[in-house]
């Protein structure tokens, strides 16, 4: 009787795709699913499901799928004595919409980051041609003043050449 009151859906398919057993809370979400059988989206798949888990040493699989605009994991058990597979489900949709937004606001942040990125190096190939293009006419003031100041030993004009010296570096 447990999974009569199990909140998450339980059905149980045998292994020639009859479902078995559907629990309320299965037959609530799902209400197709007793008329469709198989074909509906919750059991997309189980034929490779059910070879899968009966070639392997464990007797669980586990999936995401999506029905609608619901996310569900999926818990499907191989029930040898029965020889039955059985689906176990959760809804997870609002943690696939979190996840989902937290993948929107990752690539935001990067494509962000790397628009950064590129501006701060547009500013540093600017700064650098602009200290080129303001250096190139100060070498020969500064080369100028260099000379003048050995030169230039009286005052007032030693004074001059150093201040003109000191200003331009």
């Amino acid at each position: 009787s447990f999974p009569e009151f199990d909140p998450v859906p339980i059905v149980e398919l045998d292994m020639t795709g009859q479902i078995s057993y559907l629990n309320p809370q299965a037959k609530a979400l799902f209400p197709e699913m007793e008329m469709g059988g198989v074909a509906h989206p919750y059991l997309a798949g189980w034929q490779n499901i059910a070879r899968t888990i009966q070639d392997s040493d464990d007797d669980v699989a586990t999936r995401e799928i999506q029905i609608g605009d619901k996310w569900y994991s999926q818990w499907i058990h191989h029930v040898p004595m029965t020889k039955s597979i059985r689906f176990y489900g959760s809804d997870i949709t609002d943690k696939k919409r979190d996840e989902i937004t937290l993948q929107q606001q990752y690539q935001k942040e990067r494509q962000l980051r790397q628009d950064l990125e590129g501006e701060i190096k547009k500013r540093v190939e600017f700064t650098r041609a602009l200290v080129h293009e303001l250096k190139t006419p100060l070498t020969p003031i500064i080369s100028s003043s260099d000379l003048l100041l050995e030169e230039m030993k009286q005052e007032p004009y030693a004074s001059l050449a150093k201040n003109i010296s000191e200003s331009a570096m």
